[in-house]
């Protein structure tokens, strides 16, 4: 059986990793959760960020506000509804993204060697069904 305290120690490896890369290229957790978001999502509102990610407007407003001084993020108001702000990456925060997710899978890679390329596969299909079970355990 698999202990849950071995795979809390793998993400914890992994998310120390991160962090370190997220520092070292000038991002918090916050500001790469968002960055993350509006990639996968272009001209999505703020309120939209803020229900996906769960954060509270004023932390949300806080670091948009810090990623559009670095670069990262656009907000240009709706065409349609001067309240909301659709939110784009532009082209150097999406460069600065996938360099990060880059190195995230090069660890990734470096820790998966140690299995075959069928096993990796495997791996890969048991992870999708415990979040397919985790999930369901969520909406319970």
């Amino acid at each position: 059986m698999i202990k849950f305290q071995s795979l809390d120690m793998l993400l914890r490896f992994g998310k120390e990793f991160g962090h370190k890369q997220l520092r070292t290229h000038g991002f918090n957790d916050t500001e790469f959760l968002i960055c993350s978001f509006v990639l996968k999502n272009p001209g999505c509102t703020q309120l939209d960020v803020s229900k996906g990610l769960k954060l509270d407007k004023t932390t949300l407003t806080k670091s948009l506000t810090i990623l559009e001084g670095k670069g990262c993020i656009s907000r240009v108001q709706d065409t349609h509804d001067r309240r909301k702000n659709r939110l784009t990456m532009t082209p150097d925060g999406e460069e600065r993204l996938t360099e990060i997710l880059g190195l995230h899978d090069q660890w990734m890679e470096k820790v998966l060697d140690v299995l075959t390329e069928e096993e990796q596969q495997q791996m890969d299909n048991y992870v999708k069904r415990l979040l397919d079970a985790a999930e369901a355990l969520k909406k319970d």
